[in-house]
């Protein structure tokens, strides 16, 4: 089911990209969506860029865009990078509660218990006081 709504998004961030190419969430949609359905593709590594310059010439950057990526690529296992998104995430929200689950897991990919460690208590307390 899953799989078949990824293909149906999919669809429809590439009907939306032609009709208007400058729609940096359709660029993010399809970059989350190819990086579910194609792991081994670098399609969404294109994808998340080009939003990204779109959306930084609009002073748009949310705290969502960045945690996204940081998803991707903690799950691609590029730690590194995972985490200068992550980081950028809670430079714009602190208390974005999903930047900092990925930011654990990233730190913890990198070995750095200590870190990872930190950004695990700050979701716990992110949701204990939600």
């Amino acid at each position: 089911m899953k799989q078949g709504f990824n293909y149906q998004a999919m669809g429809f961030f590439v009907y939306s990209l032609s009709t208007k190419a400058s729609f940096p969430d359709s660029y993010w949609g399809l970059g989350v969506t190819t990086h579910q359905l194609y792991p081994e593709s670098d399609v969404y590594d294109r994808c998340f860029d080009t939003a990204f310059r779109q959306l930084t010439a609009k002073d748009a950057v949310t705290e969502r865009y960045h945690s996204d990526y940081c998803r991707a690529l903690e799950e691609r296992k590029r730690p590194d990078d995972a985490i200068v998104q992550g980081l950028a995430a809670i430079a714009l929200n602190p208390d974005y509660a999903e930047a900092h689950k990925c930011l654990a897991r990233a730190y913890l990919q990198k070995g750095d218990t200590k870190s990872a460690e930190t950004h695990a208590e700050k979701v716990l307390h992110l949701l204990a006081a939600s």
